[in-house]
């Protein structure tokens, strides 16, 4: 018998107390889950994080883990990102399906904060991209560098006239 350790919403238990009950000389054989990780690329930059043993994981806590990584390990940080105030709101999951092919899966963060239905779950394998909306990097662009300049040229006017 095979029990198994998820289960989709709805989805009825397919086997019975009786099933499980163990009894001399039964073997149960626990599959390892070292290769159950999930990847992450964009603005959250390149990494490898495993995914958790007793609990299913959603893109926002993905993202929380691989942000809080990204920020004990300052190095990796994406260029992109680094110095701006502007979000990223698009995250696209590319996921490969058991016939081998790929589906990008589209979340847009702000729903998924409001909406739990919103907030895909993670399986292994799974590759999370955050990327900044057109809208996003316009502004991220403008902050950089507009805003930025600006800013040193004021205070390079100041200190020219001693203040």
């Amino acid at each position: 018998i095979r029990i198994p350790l998820r289960l989709s919403a709805g989805e009825a238990i397919r086997f019975s107390p009786q099933d499980v009950i163990l009894e001399d000389g039964d073997i149960v054989f626990i599959q390892s889950r070292e290769d159950e990780v999930f990847y992450t690329g964009g603005l959250l930059g390149g990494s490898q994080f495993s995914l958790p043993r007793d609990s299913d994981l959603d893109i926002l806590e993905a993202i929380a883990i691989a942000q809080s990584q990204d920020q004990s390990q300052a190095g990796r940080r994406s260029a992109l990102n680094s110095d701006v105030t502007v979000g990223a709101s698009q995250v696209i999951i590319i996921r490969k399906l058991p016939n081998g092919s790929q589906v990008p899966i589209m979340v847009n963060l702000y729903r998924a904060k409001r909406h739990e239905s919103e907030r895909i779950a993670i399986r292994p394998g799974d590759y999370i991209i955050l990327q900044y909306t057109k809208l996003e990097a316009v502004g991220a662009f403008l902050e950089k560098h507009i805003l930025e300049g600006a800013l040193f040229g004021v205070a390079a006017a100041s200190l020219g006239r001693g203040g």
